[in-house]
């Protein structure tokens, strides 16, 4: 249900001379229309968001964000698809404290690739 933004009483749909438009339901007190388009972009506005899953890591993430909030050196992974690791480097870069300098370099099956940030 989208509501009219000058009463705030319900729009409703209407067949008129030049197709269908939304008027207020408080008609003829308020004269507030809206066209089909702006209508499903309200609507679309309105309507609840899907509730993103909680981040649960996996024992491994444990253990590279354990490194980095208390390991010293370098760390290196290896992973295979599908294994968050992309995730992974998100959630440790949150970790990492601001002044470090991050080397970040993605292996490719045959050879090392290269990523936009590097090319």
């Amino acid at each position: 249900m989208v509501t009219c933004p000058r009463c705030k009483k319900e729009l409703r749909e209407v067949n008129g001379k030049y197709g269908v438009f939304y008027g207020c339901s408080g008609y003829p007190g308020c004269k507030f229309t809206m066209d089909s388009r702006a209508y499903a972009l309200a609507t679309r506005a309105q309507a609840p968001s899907t509730p993103k899953k909680e981040f649960v890591p996996s024992k491994y993430q444990v253990a590279i964000f354990d490194f980095i909030q208390q390991g010293s050196g370098n760390a290196f992974v290896e992973a295979v698809a599908g294994s968050g690791k992309t995730t992974s480097i998100v959630k440790a870069l949150d970790l990492t404290p601001t002044d470090a300098e991050v080397l970040y370099r993605k292996g490719e099956r045959h050879g090392l690739g290269r990523t936009e940030a590097e090319a």
